[in-house]
C-alpha cells in the first residue's frame, strides 16, 4: 500500500535551494521512505498518511541543536528527531519527525569524500529519513553497518 507522505521543505536561507530544488528534496525523501518503510522498526507499516519536515540550516542552528539535544558541542551533517509513536498521532494523520541538514556541511562532506555537493545533500536527505524510520548504526563504517550499506545502495537507486 503506497502511502500519502507530505514532505515539508523549507530552506534557513534562499541560498541554501541552490542545490537540490524542493521537488527534488522531496522525491529523494519519497523514494526513500517508500522503499525503507517495509524493512523499519515502525510499529504501524500501514499507516497512510504521513508526514515529515526538512530544513536546510546553517551550521549555527545545527551546532546549537546538536549541543541541545545530543551533548556534541560541534556542528553536525544532519540531524533526525523522530517523534515518538505516542507524539506522532495527529488524527489520521501521523508525523514521523524532522530532519535538519547543514549546508556549509554538505560542501566539506563533498570535498572530504570526494563527492559532489548534489550527491552529498541527496545522501544526508536519505540518512536522516532512515533515521526517522527507525534505522541506526553505532560508527560510520560505510563497510559493515547494515544502515549505511542501505543508504549507499538507495542512493544508488534513487540517482538513476
Amino acid at each position: 500500500m503506497k502511502s500519502n507522505l507530505t514532505v515539508d521543505v523549507s530552506f534557513l536561507d534562499e541560498e541554501y535551494a541552490s542545490l537540490l530544488s524542493e521537488d527534488e528534496i522531496k522525491r529523494i525523501v519519497e523514494e526513500t521512505y517508500e522503499r525503507a518503510r517495509s524493512l523499519s522498526r515502525l510499529k504501524d507499516k500501514t499507516q497512510k498518511d504521513v508526514l515529515l519536515s526538512v530544513t536546510i540550516a546553517d551550521d549555527e542552528l545545527v551546532h546549537t541543536l546538536n549541543k541541545e539535544y545530543r551533548n556534541i558541542d560541534s556542528p553536525t551533517d544532519v540531524l533526525s528527531f523522530a517523534f515518538d509513536d505516542d507524539e506522532t498521532q495527529c488524527g489520521v494523520v501521523r508525523s514521523l519527525g524532522d530532519i535538519i541538514i547543514s549546508y556549509p556541511c554538505i560542501f566539506r562532506n563533498g570535498e572530504e569524500f570526494s563527492e559532489d555537493a548534489k550527491t552529498e545533500e541527496a545522501r544526508l536527505l536519505i540518512h536522516g529519513t532512515l533515521h526517522l524510520l527507525g534505522f541506526d548504526h553505532k560508527t560510520n563504517d560505510f563497510q559493515t553497518e547494515n544502515m549505511l550499506l542501505f543508504q549507499e545502495t538507495l542512493l544508488k537507486e534513487i540517482e538513476r
